[in-house]
């Protein structure tokens, strides 16, 4: 019989093409979970499984593969279900009957999320929305739903971190929904997804730019990417309460303070600066001073100082080759 670390072995050097028969070999294995000591003979440091060798495989052999996975569909075991899920994912085109398979699995929480990435793209499963529990996977399933659809979809509360990174990526930017997002700042289960799903929306309006510094102020994930984006217009009335972040720890709202560039009041250089010899994170903080330009020169003492006293060699020479580049403005 052959050892079991062999068969993982043998099965994960597998490639296309494969014939009938070790793809129908494959798709029992999916049904092996037993971990097993895997890596170089020897030095076997990592546990894996047959069944997920036997998935990578599969998910790479092309559209053949659906003939022998979907079966798997009907299995009494999740995990094999799962597999069976991912393998079909990497298909751009289905079998009906494969697709009914697997929206027989929509309603079950634990599968959802699986059925709705498999079938992305592959149909059109607004129907699946109006159910509660079916409306995780008619949401993934659905790539392109409209502004008014992700609208009606904020009301359910388990899907709304979901419809606000969905609407953080729509092109062009549903400036239309910005109203109903502003109120869920204040929801401290979804602020951070509200933040970046309204970096983008109405840069027109100075009121959003002041609602997304006072949310940022009390969310603990960093929000400097969403800031960054609002108008430099905006955010130079908020350099106080940037500036206070920036001093409670908050290093990545250097990133927002760099977008000022030359405009940049001296205390931002200073503070900037500050930290910089502090010995914080330097990357960011020496970014934003080179995006100061000009600006940047209150900072030149602190930004020398740290090129002498900095324990790190690599922030040192970065806060070095800072001090050069300011000296020539």
């Amino acid at each position: 019989m052959i050892d079991r670390s062999e068969r993982y072995r043998a099965i994960s050097a597998l490639r296309p093409p494969l014939d009938d028969v070790a793809l129908a070999e494959l798709a029992d294995a999916l049904e092996d979970h037993e971990l097993i000591m895997v890596g170089t003979p020897g030095w076997e440091e990592d546990r894996d499984s047959i069944g997920w060798a036997a998935r990578r495989v599969l998910e790479t052999a092309g559209p053949r593969v659906e003939r022998f996975v979907a079966p798997k569909l009907a299995s009494a075991d999740r995990a094999v279900i799962e597999h069976a899920l991912a393998i079909l994912a990497k298909r751009p085109v289905l079998e009906p009957a494969t697709i009914d398979a697997m929206l027989h699995h929509a309603a079950d929480p634990k599968l959802a999320y699986h059925v709705g990435t498999a079938l992305r793209g592959k149909l059109d499963a607004r129907a699946l929305l109006d159910y509660p529990e079916t409306r995780l996977a008619g949401f993934l399933a659905t790539p392109d739903l409209e502004p008014a659809w992700l609208l009606q979809l904020l009301g359910d509360a388990a899907l709304r971190s979901r419809v606000l990174g969905r609407i953080a990526e729509l092109a062009p930017p549903p400036h239309e929904l910005a109203p109903a997002l502003v109120p869920l700042l204040a929801d401290a289960a979804v602020r951070y997804h509200a933040i970046g799903a309204l970096a983008r929306l109405r840069p027109d309006d100075a009121s959003i730019t002041a609602a997304l510094v006072d949310a940022s102020a009390v969310e603990h994930h960093d929000t400097s990417f969403a800031l960054a984006q609002r108008p430099v217009a905006h955010l130079r009335s908020h350099v106080p309460a940037l500036l206070a972040q920036l001093h409670s720890g908050r290093t990545g709202i250097a990133r927002v303070l760099g977008t000022l560039g030359d405009t940049a009041p001296p205390e931002v250089a200073l503070a900037l600066g500050h930290e910089l010899a502090a010995g914080r994170p330097y990357v960011v903080l020496v970014d934003a001073l080179d995006a100061l330009g000009a600006a940047a020169l209150p900072a030149l003492p602190a930004v020398l100082a740290a090129a002498h006293d900095l324990d790190d060699e690599s922030a040192r020479e970065a806060a070095a080759q800072l001090a050069v580049k300011l000296r020539r403005h």
